[in-house]
């Protein structure tokens, strides 16, 4: 019923139930650097500076992904 209400498929329903019960552990990982080096950089650095000092410390990720981190961060 209330899969009609909204016009989404019932699987689509399920399988975002259960993606998001699933913990991303990489995902985690990466907050925990992004938070780091957030508060290293006193709360001044932004998603390009971050995106610059992870790739020095070697770890790859894309800004837009930093974005996105430090928007679930707050």
């Amino acid at each position: 019923m209330v899969c009609k209400a909204f016009e989404v498929s019932r699987s689509s329903y399920y399988d975002y139930r259960r993606r998001r019960s699933v913990v991303d552990g990489e995902r985690v990982v990466l907050r925990a650097d992004v938070n780091r080096i957030f508060r290293k950089s006193r709360s001044s650095a932004g998603s390009r500076m971050i995106t610059t000092m992870l790739k020095d410390e070697g770890v790859v990720i894309g800004r837009f992904k930093v974005r996105r981190l430090m928007s679930e961060l707050g």
